[in-house]
């Protein structure tokens, strides 16, 4: 994209030309803020549904005045003569009346993106979704899990996804959105890391970064991950002898799982971690650890988080993530247990417990 712009922007001031962008970006700040940090002034469309049934990214189209597609990714000799050429006038000029439109289903959903009702429509409407269908009522769980609607929306939304790519599985826009909170053995890059940098960029020049509604994290922001390398550090399990009181009232843990979205072993598990009660986590409290144990071997790390409070912040009650790579295998013949230290009521004792995880 800055590339085509570079290449452009004589043009289009001259008047020869005018540039589109259209991004099937799940979140349009994020786009926002891309476009700010590379300083591209050309209009750039959202399609986070995909209406446009955009199988992959980037293409190119030369479109002449009529509306007719004229190049599709066209060689230099060929934007050339594009610009050259006069085309003959067509009879179609509202060439937007024959795009696929958004379903029926999905402008309710949209509709009642301030509850569950949106996507419950879909679910519940007795019709069977088309595969595009399960692409986009993905995306509305997903929008609505961002808004905290409920937790298990995310499930939903990757369980929608599967059931698209399942169909289509050269589609590879819904490919990338599963890969975007996958394992880290399925990405083909990092997603999202360029973030900070823009920011650090954007202030540098006196600028102010476009505010994202939704922070990208965890497996958005993680490097690939290739085959035999150790992904997290090993260190001492926490409970050896077995002696830690098993937690069944203070922390609530919701699982979802995210598949590799080829025929691999590998998933990657998000966790949610809302304390319960009067139960709040403590800025001087140890880490949350999640541990596979086999049921032969030694127990594995699959992920630790430090994720401190502020300095002028002595406790919360926030719900926190932890995310993890971890082998289907491995988990069918194991179990997953997630130690964490929480604190009763604002003066309370704190503790170190243990919790299993569901993750099935």
């Amino acid at each position: 994209m800055p590339g085509w712009h570079a290449k452009t922007k004589g043009l289009v001031a001259s008047g020869k030309l005018q540039v589109y962008g259209i991004a099937p970006e799940q979140y349009g700040d994020r786009m926002a803020l891309f476009l700010q940090w590379k300083e591209l002034d050309f209009p750039v469309l959202m399609d986070p549904l995909n209406v446009l049934g955009v199988k992959a990214v980037p293409i190119t189209l030369l479109v002449d005045e009529g509306g007719v597609i004229r190049y599709r990714n066209p060689k230099p000799n060929q934007f050339k003569e594009f610009l050259e050429k006069k085309y003959p006038a067509t009879k179609n000029k509202n060439v937007l009346a024959s795009l696929p439109p958004a379903t029926e289903l999905m402008q309710k959903a949209l509709m009642q993106n301030d509850s569950k009702q949106g996507l419950q429509c879909l679910s519940t409407s007795g019709k069977k979704l088309s595969p595009a269908q399960s692409f986009q009522a993905g995306v509305v769980a997903r929008w609505l899990y961002d808004q905290n609607l409920d937790p298990e929306l995310f499930q939903a939304a990757v369980d929608h996804w599967k059931t698209a790519l399942k169909s289509v599985p050269s589609q590879y826009i819904w490919r990338r959105r599963i890969q975007q909170y996958g394992p880290r053995l399925d990405k083909p890059y990092p997603f999202y890391n360029w973030v900070e940098t823009a920011r650090k960029e954007i202030r540098a020049k006196g600028g102010q970064p476009v505010k994202l509604t939704v922070e990208p994290s965890g497996s958005e922001v993680a490097s690939p991950l290739r085959k035999n390398e150790q992904a997290v550090p090993s260190q001492e399990f926490p409970d050896l002898e077995n002696k830690l009181p098993l937690d069944q009232e203070f922390l609530k843990v919701i699982t979802t799982l995210i598949p590799h979205t080829d025929k691999s072993d590998h998933q990657r598990i998000h966790l949610q971690l809302s304390p319960q009660q009067t139960a709040h986590w403590a800025s001087d409290t140890q880490e949350v650890a999640l541990w596979l144990l086999p049921k032969k071997g030694d127990p594995i790390l699959l992920a630790d988080t430090a994720s401190p409070l502020p300095p002028e912040q002595e406790s919360s009650d926030e719900t926190r993530t932890l995310e993890a790579d971890i082998s289907k295998r491995k988990l069918a013949t194991g179990k997953l247990i997630l130690f964490y230290a929480l604190c009763e009521e604002e003066n309370g004792v704190c503790r170190f417990l243990k919790a299993e995880v569901n993750a099935h």
